[in-house]
């Protein structure tokens, strides 16, 4: 069988483990007639496939049993980026990669017992169905999904192109549950958002890069061109909350924006052996400064383009320490037929200077946190809260009405001046002045929440990177 390798500099995983124990396990000690395997360990494992599929009680069939083998074997590495895939999961793999996912267009965050709706993809099955950012789901296809992970939410709603979905959802009342039919269908995520702003005669351009995907270099060029047009004196290049991606991706758009005969990176075998890697075939000018923005979200190709940007480019980095993850990983078809496959880790990337940034991420030139948002959560509507309370909840109302300018503690206790400032929010609101945290209040708040999140004069990385532009 011929070897397919996919390389790619991982997108994060989140590795859910089995964790397996024995209890007050009663052990019987009959003797069975099967003489235990002696030749080799490939024989030991066709011995215990047998014994299994002859005498356990719990056997159901043999493909199940050798996913288990697999998945075994796999795990036994303790490395949390190689992983057993069927082909439904190496199918998912490459959707994504490639920016097309079957779905309804909603983007979901933990919120006590029920996820709360984030964010709705313009002209998604999700928002002609009448689904909004705010809403909280309470059951999908009726089951209920109380205390479920947001990926086991995201599994019951996933499926096949043109499958109606019932979504139950609440809004200001948890107690009032509506259903809202929904049909599954491709979702294109776009890797690539741009705008450009002008200010002190400057014309600064703004580019985010949320992946690096097979599409993410032609909408790059596409976003490039707009801007350039706009004769830019300066460009922001945001790749915070990036997992990752494709290195044929990030290898294209480093091109772009570097004229170099220099390595990029290297990446190293467990023998040792190092190889070099260049960016030397786009001869495109940059006319223009740049600063990048990063985080501790900005991971794998992320953090190959950030340092390649600062110690090729010589661009500042502003932001947080970037994740810290310098493996990369490979795809291998396991049979012919393509149904099982295993994405291991093959090697350690290297930055430009050589250095391995596994576990310590790459460090900004410029330092800056995300002030505003520090604290910020969304309030979970299960329950009311008043005065003379005490809770994580309350906590976070507070510190989001103190940063919308109320004078208040922050603390989590609800006192009279916590009291105050929810009438008044809920006067604002034009809805019943309680003073209390009811669902309803917590709806707007958090409806509120979300929309600060997203106004980019609230973003106070963003803000120092214009503050660094303005004054350089």
């Amino acid at each position: 069988m011929g070897k397919k390798t996919n390389i790619i500099i991982g997108i994060l995983l989140v590795s859910l483990g089995v964790v397996m124990g024995i209890l007050g396990t009663t052990l019987s000690f009959d003797i069975m007639d099967k003489t235990p395997a002696t030749k080799s360990q490939e024989t030991i494992l066709d011995y215990l496939s047998e014994v299994i599929g002859e005498y356990s009680y719990f056997y159901e069939n043999e493909e199940l049993l050798l996913d288990g083998a697999l998945k075994g074997m796999v795990e036994s590495l303790n490395d949390p980026y190689s992983v057993y895939l069927s082909s439904e999961d190496y199918q998912k793999f490459t959707d994504e990669f490639e920016g097309n996912m079957v779905g309804i267009g909603v983007t979901l965050s933990d919120n006590g017992p029920y996820p709360i709706i984030t964010s709705v993809i313009n002209s998604s099955p999700a928002k002609i169905a009448g689904i909004e950012a705010g809403q909280v789901i309470r059951a999908v296809d009726k089951k209920d999904v109380k205390n479920m992970s947001i990926s086991e939410v995201a599994s019951l709603i996933k499926g096949i192109k043109g499958t109606v979905r019932e979504i139950t959802v609440t809004t200001n009342d948890p107690k009032v549950m509506f259903d809202i039919y929904v049909t599954l269908d491709e979702i294109y995520q776009k890797s690539i958002e741009y705008s450009y702003i002008n200010t002190n005669n400057q014309k600064i351009g703004y580019l985010k890069i949320n992946s690096f995907m097979d599409k993410t270099y032609s909408e790059l060029t596409s976003a490039m061109e707009h801007l350039e047009n706009k004769f830019i004196t300066d460009l922001i290049v945001d790749v915070r909350g990036n997992p990752g991606g494709l290195l044929s991706s990030v290898t294209d758009i480093l091109d772009y924006f570097i004229n170099t005969n220099e390595a990029f990176m290297y990446s190293e075998g467990r023998n040792g052996e190092e190889i070099p890697y260049y960016i030397d075939k786009n001869t495109h000018e940059v006319n223009y400064d740049i600063v990048v923005l990063m985080d501790e979200f900005s991971a794998s190709a992320s953090e190959i383009f950030a340092s390649s940007m600062n110690e090729l480019g010589g661009y500042p980095l502003i932001g947080q320490t970037t994740y810290g993850k310098g493996t990369m990983q490979s795809f291998f078809p396991l049979n012919l037929t393509g149904t099982r496959w295993v994405k291991l880790t093959t090697n350690i990337w290297k930055t430009s200077k050589n250095e391995w940034i596994g576990n310590v991420g790459v460090e900004p030139t410029i330092p800056a946190l995300q002030t505003n948002f520090i604290g910020l959560g969304y309030i979970n509507p299960e329950k009311t809260y008043k005065l003379g309370n005490v809770n994580q909840e309350i906590k976070e109302a507070q510190l989001f009405l103190y940063r919308k300018g109320y004078n208040l503690r922050s603390d989590g206790y609800f006192d009279s001046d916590t009291e105050n400032a929810i009438k008044t929010y809920q006067t604002l609101k034009n809805i019943n002045v309680s003073g209390e945290l009811d669902a309803n209040t917590i709806y707007y708040l958090n409806k509120d929440i979300l929309s600060y999140i997203n106004e980019i004069k609230n973003d106070s990385q963003y803000q120092k990177a214009l503050d660094y532009i303005k004054n350089d």
